[in-house]
């Protein structure tokens, strides 16, 4: 069953198992304390096909995307790490793409080491290329770069460290079976420390700010809560509520004018020793400057609670949660998260299109006949091409659906294949009167 799926696999898409190569500028800032790591910088790619993926950490939260001749691109941010899969209109040239990305590491020890198995840096589905990385770091911290290897990074308090006694992971790790694709090696970057230009703007993720349609009529969905409506950020005179409101645009001109003074004056102790102050003085300039707009606002004789949306360009970019201590001459900052925003879909929705595949894996294991009426696909070929595949997945364990898209319909599946291999299926499906259909699908195998 194995050798038949991956055979099919190779129909679908010319996945390449390849390293990341050398060309372009990366520049990472990194706090090891806390694990705190932020990437922004471009790589050269010249795609074959409509579609590519990259896999970064778990919990990596991309906030640049973009590259010439770009469609949509999709994040699954499940247990296999983060994977994008960007779609393409034009490809068949090269290109650069602009990448930006933050999040935080699992990091002990010292010497720690940022290797392939971190995912610190993204493996791609096709051949890139990089030719300088920058590193910001703490002071108190060393820097070093092995040769020949996948970009790989060695930070510790030692000045003196023997790089030679540090354990490195050079190679992708071995599958349990032979890959289903060829490996490609090519020349590893040569590690350099030169300053970048200035990037050039990016363009941000895009936000799905527009409604959700409706699933299929036959599977009736329930309506999403309408949002809580948004609180004016117009100057307030109705005493702390009206401080703390004004007190987030002041806010919002000190994080946009990275106007460290302000920042440090009103973030407290705690969230200054985390490092929230080079957080915020290192948001990516493509996304400034950031206005806020408040969605929630409670305040006690002691604090203020707020939930706000950042917006940039006029897009909602990141969801932001504070909590604000009054203190003698004003407000303190003591709690704060950020993550990028996001439109739920309605649970009803989920659960309408985890029903589809829960049918779809349960068709597989039956009939041929079933399966192909529930895809609905109209080409031969690509029907013949996807029962194959879903007949060859594994039908014993339960398949993970993520709702990638929910304003297009598209989702994601990820089975799990062999012990050190899981194949994800990029869906994009298509609301009929009956039900689901699938309009369109990419499959590739992630070791």
């Amino acid at each position: 069953m194995h050798n038949r799926l991956l055979g099919v696999l190779v129909a679908c898409a010319a996945f390449l198992c390849a390293s990341t190569l050398a060309h372009a500028q990366i520049q990472a800032f990194i706090m090891p304390d806390s694990g705190f790591l932020r990437v922004d910088g471009q790589v050269t790619i010249n795609p074959a096909g409509p579609q590519f993926s990259l896999r970064l950490f778990p919990g990596a939260q991309v906030t640049v995307l973009w590259t010439e001749g770009i469609e949509d691109y999709s994040i699954d941010r499940g247990f296999l790490g983060t994977v994008v899969t960007v779609r393409l209109r034009e490809y068949g040239s090269a290109r650069e793409l602009h990448l930006a990305y933050e999040g935080f590491l699992a990091l002990q020890n010292d010497p720690l080491t940022l290797g392939r198995d971190s995912l610190w840096f993204p493996e791609f589905s096709i051949p890139v290329e990089v030719s300088q990385f920058f590193i910001q770091h703490p002071d108190d911290w060393h820097l070093y770069q092995p040769q020949d290897s996948y970009p790989v990074l060695v930070l510790s308090t030692q000045s003196d460290l023997d790089i030679n006694k540090v354990q490195i992971v050079k190679e992708p790790i071995a599958p349990a079976e032979p890959p289903p694709f060829p490996d490609e090696e090519a020349p590893s970057p040569e590690p350099a420390q030169t300053e970048l230009a200035q990037i050039e703007p990016m363009q941000v993720e895009p936000a799905q700010a527009e409604s959700i349609p409706e699933p299929p009529a036959a599977e009736p969905i329930p309506s999403a809560e309408p949002p809580a409506p948004p609180i004016s950020l117009a100057v307030r005179s109705d005493g702390p509520a009206g401080e703390l409101s004004n007190l987030i645009v002041r806010w919002d001109e000190a994080v946009s004018a990275r106007n460290v003074d302000f920042l440090t004056a009103h973030i407290g102790a705690e969230l200054r020793k985390q490092g929230l102050v080079d957080y915020l003085k290192n948001i990516p300039s493509a996304v400034l400057p950031l206005e806020s707009q408040i969605t929630n606002l409670e305040i006690t004789e002691r604090d203020g609670t707020l939930t706000t949306i950042m917006i940039s360009g006029g897009q909602p970019l990141y969801d932001a949660f504070m909590v604000w201590i009054k203190i003698a001459d004003g407000w303190e900052l003591q709690r704060f998260t950020m993550h990028p925003h996001q439109p739920a879909a309605p649970q009803g929705l989920i659960d309408s299109i985890k029903g589809y595949v829960r049918e779809l894996q349960e068709a597989a294991a039956v009939d041929r006949e079933v399966i192909e009426e529930l895809l609905g696909l109209p080409d031969p070929a690509q029907r013949a091409i996807a029962v194959s595949l879903f007949q060859g997945l594994n039908k014993e364990e339960p398949w993970q659906v993520i709702v990638t898209n929910p304003r297009e319909f598209r989702a994601t599946i990820l089975v799990r294949h062999s012990p050190r291999t899981d194949v994800a299926i990029d869906l994009e499906l298509a609301a009929e009167p009956t039900g689901w259909r699938v309009a369109s699908f990419h499959a590739y195998p992630i070791n």
